[in-house]
């Protein structure tokens, strides 16, 4: 694949982001004044991010959506970024597109990256456990208090497991 720049939206005259999904500068301080690869941070969900200069301040930004707003037009309303291949860090243009919640999140259950249970960042059970509670429950041994205590979580949650508001993945 040919790398091709385009500028940044917003950035134009100070910024480029590339078909593979690099971001540079269009000038460099120094004698040589060659355009700068910039460098990404990884964000707490994975993601590469940016930190953007202009007019005296400093903005971050997802790489992918910058990548996605040069090559393929400004975010539609109701659209999110989508990774074709589910690889987050996999910010070239064409793995990304424009798709809706439902469509994004279908594919984050076909690629298996979904962060439900207890892949989920602030999760406190896992599969284990649900499945534990609504034996429980089924069985009658247990009241949903005693299982809210037992398992350190809101009675609300212990509810919202018994009728699968919540943990719908599990059996």
């Amino acid at each position: 694949m040919t790398e091709v720049w385009r500028p940044v939206l917003d950035y134009e005259g100070l910024f480029k982001v590339s078909s593979k999904g690099r971001i540079r500068s269009i000038y460099s301080k120094g004698p040589r004044k060659t355009p700068l690869i910039r460098k990404t941070q990884i964000d707490w969900l994975g993601y590469p991010n940016i930190n953007l200069y202009k007019n005296g301040k400093y903005r971050w930004h997802k790489v992918h959506k910058l990548v996605l707003e040069a090559f393929k037009g400004k975010r539609p309303v109701g659209m999110e970024a989508a990774h074709g291949d589910g690889n987050k860090l996999n910010a070239r243009v064409n793995n990304l597109s424009w798709k809706t919640k439902i469509e994004n999140e279908r594919d984050k259950i076909r690629h298996g990256t979904i962060m439900r249970g207890s892949r989920h960042h602030s999760a406190i059970l896992n599969e284990s456990k649900v499945v534990k509670i609504r034996e429980l429950h089924k069985a009658g041994i247990s009241t949903r208090e005693n299982m809210a205590k037992k398992y350190g979580v809101a009675k609300a949650t212990i509810n919202a497991i018994i009728s699968r508001k919540t943990w719908n993945h599990v059996s």
